[in-house]
C-alpha cells in the first residue's frame, strides 16, 4: 500500500491518536494532506480537535481526582504546576484557551487545571474555545503551507513523494528541537528555599486527603 493510500484509510484515525499525544506536527501534516486532496479540511478539524479533548481531559481528571499519586510518582510535577495554578487563579478562562498554543503544555497545564477549583463545566467551555482555535490555525497553516510549496514544484501531482518527505523532514526537524527544549530538567528549590515556595492544592476528588 503506497502512501496515499495509507493517508486516505488511516488518516483521519491516526491524526485523533496523534493529537491525543502531541499533535502540532500531526495537525500540519494533515493540513497538507487536504490541501493535496486526500483528507477534507473540517474533519481535520474535527478529528484533531477531538484527539485534543480526549487528552486534555485525561489530564485534567488525573488531575481532579489523583493528584497525590501523580506528585508521587513525578517528584517535579509540584513544581512545575506551581506557576500554572497562580495564573489559573487570576484569570482561569483566559489561561485554558491560550495553554493550547504554549509549546509543551498539553499534559502539565491540564493537570494544573484539574488540581486547582476551577469548575469541570467552566473547564469544558474555555477548553472547547481553545481547541477550536488551535485545530484551526495549524490545520490552515497546514493547508497554505502545502500551497506555498506548490510554488516552487511545476507539476506537483508528479512530486508527490518528494514534497510529502520534505513536509516530514522539516516537521521532524522542528519537533526534535521542540522535544529537547521540552526535556530540560526542571530546578528543584535550594533546601532553604523550600518553605517559601508555594505548594499547589491538591484535587477535590478521592485522592485528596
Amino acid at each position: 500500500m503506497d502512501a496515499t493510500a495509507l493517508i486516505e484509510q488511516y488518516g483521519y484515525a491516526a491524526l485523533v491518536v496523534a493529537t491525543f499525544i502531541e499533535g502540532e506536527a500531526a495537525l500540519i501534516l494533515a493540513g497538507y494532506a487536504a490541501r493535496r486532496g486526500h483528507l477534507l479540511l473540517p474533519w481535520v478539524m474535527a478529528c484533531a480537535g477531538l484527539g485534543v479533548l480526549l487528552s486534555d481531559w485525561t489530564c485534567f481528571l488525573l488531575g481532579r481526582f489523583c493528584s497525590r499519586r501523580l506528585f508521587a510518582w513525578f517528584p517535579g510535577l509540584r513544581q512545575r504546576i506551581a506557576t500554572p495554578l497562580a495564573r489559573i487563579e487570576s484569570d482561569p478562562g483566559w489561561f485554558i484557551v491560550a495553554f493550547q498554543f504554549i509549546p509543551a503544555s498539553s499534559t502539565v497545564f491540564p493537570v494544573a487545571v484539574g488540581v486547582s477549583r476551577v469548575s469541570p463545566w467552566r473547564f469544558l467551555v474555555f477548553d472547547l474555545i481553545g481547541v477550536a482555535a488551535w485545530t484551526s490555525v495549524f490545520a490552515i497553516l497546514g493547508y497554505l503551507f502545502g500551497a506555498a510549496l506548490g510554488l516552487f514544484v511545476a507539476d506537483l501531482h508528479r512530486f508527490d513523494a518528494q514534497v510529502l518527505l520534505v513536509v516530514v523532514g522539516i516537521i521532524l526537524v522542528w519537533w526534535c528541537f521542540r522535544r529537547r527544549a521540552t526535556n530540560s530538567p526542571v530546578l528543584e528549590p535550594a533546601p532553604g528555599d523550600r518553605a517559601a515556595t508555594p505548594r499547589p492544592e491538591e484535587g477535590s476528588g478521592p485522592d485528596r486527603p
